[in-house]
């Protein structure tokens, strides 16, 4: 997997991925109450956009899944908006 393309990746993310991703970190037993804190939430999420099995993430090296799994929470809790919601 190419950490390198993560961002351009999260910034073709849609409404879909996410609760795809959702539908599946809950099917795998993640019982978060607010679904985007979980970990196994951001690593199906990023999987997904990635086009890499869970496990491709879940087996990086710890230095590089911590630093994929910051890229998606600095995407995800950004304020920024490229694009005005109307």
């Amino acid at each position: 997997m190419d950490i390198q393309k993560i961002d351009e990746a999260l910034k073709k993310a849609t409404g879909y991925d996410f609760i795809q991703a959702e539908k599946t970190a809950r099917a795998l037993g993640d019982m978060t109450p607010s679904i985007i804190f979980s970990t196994t939430f951001q690593t199906v999420l990023l999987a997904n956009l990635m086009n890499v099995a869970i496990d491709d993430i879940q087996e990086l090296p710890i230095k590089q899944f911590t630093l994929a799994i910051g890229k998606v929470n600095s995407f995800l809790f950004s304020q920024e908006q490229e694009t005005p919601v109307k």
